[in-house]
């Protein structure tokens, strides 16, 4: 990926951070993230195609953190039940959201794209770090969180 793209992405996923959780984040070191390995993650992908172009964007976070992400989205605190009901599909929201931004962002408001309906997964320390390992994932701190995103793309204007 390029500066300019990544500059954008990062740029996507603090907006969306701070506007929709009320959270703030920063880029954070591949090796600084890879020791935090102490709890479940969880994933949430999604695909997308366009006109010229089409790729996959995901996210993934600590399972505790998704609960805070639902929390500060619904206007509760942590530990209510509904923040732990609903911790799947604010990240999920939260990864529609910042890909939907995103990809404005690098191909223009005039584009369309298609954006297919997120899939959740857990993820273990393995499978954490297997995706950590990656490319074309990088890795944020969002209140202090481990946050990876991961981006793949073919034919997007830059």
């Amino acid at each position: 990926m390029n500066t300019v793209s990544e500059e954008k992405l990062n740029a996507a996923v603090f907006d969306v951070f701070e506007k929709l959780v009320f959270m703030f984040g920063d880029v954070a070191d591949k090796e600084e993230i890879s020791q935090t390995l102490t709890e479940d993650y969880i994933h949430a992908s999604m695909n997308f195609t366009g006109q010229s172009a089409r790729g996959m964007f995901a996210l993934a976070v600590p399972a505790e953190t998704s609960m805070e992400i639902a929390a500060n989205v619904l206007g509760v605190e942590q530990d209510d039940q509904l923040a732990a009901a609903q911790a799947t599909d604010a990240l999920k929201e939260v990864l529609n959201v910042i890909c939907g931004n995103l990809l404005t962002s690098v191909a223009g408001e005039k584009a369309v794209f298609n954006l297919t309906v997120p899939v959740v997964s857990s993820l273990d320390a393995e499978g954490w770090s297997s995706l950590l390992d990656k490319l074309d994932t990088h890795a944020f701190l969002v209140d202090d969180s481990p946050v990876l995103v991961q981006f793949t793309y073919e034919g997007l204007c830059q």
